[in-house]
């Protein structure tokens, strides 16, 4: 998904599986962090960690996880989240990267939408 008038961002919605039906513990939160940092491209610099949210929202009683990312590529300053939704043997991935200055109004715009969703 592109968002109508905003250049250099991407939504998207990806289903990967999961060998076990393990919970956000503490020793898999810090894998999917290291997972998340890893998705930074070659050449970045600056990256933070900027925040960690276990269930920031619940969908279909759900459990959920959200990390948020910040790095800085040829000169301009991104940010990149990612909501993890645990679904039996499969895990929703809701991601978003854009610049930084277009974050907080996108953001704000695919989590609200997801409130939406039913069955899961």
């Amino acid at each position: 998904m592109y968002p109508p008038n905003k250049t250099q961002a991407e939504a998207t919605i990806a289903t990967i599986s999961r060998p076990d039906q393990s919970q956000f513990d503490d020793e898999t939160l810090k894998k999917m962090v290291a997972e998340v940092v890893a998705l930074v491209p070659k050449d970045s610099t600056d990256v933070v960690v900027a925040s960690q949210e276990k269930a920031p929202l619940r969908i279909g009683k759900r459990e959920t996880f959200l990390v948020v990312i910040s790095y800085r590529l040829l000169g301009n300053n991104y940010d990149h989240s990612i909501l993890f939704i645990n679904r039996g043997l499969e895990q929703l991935r809701c991601q978003l990267t854009c610049q930084s200055s277009d974050f907080k109004e996108l953001q704000k715009a695919f989590l609200g939408s997801q409130y939406s969703w039913q069955n899961l």
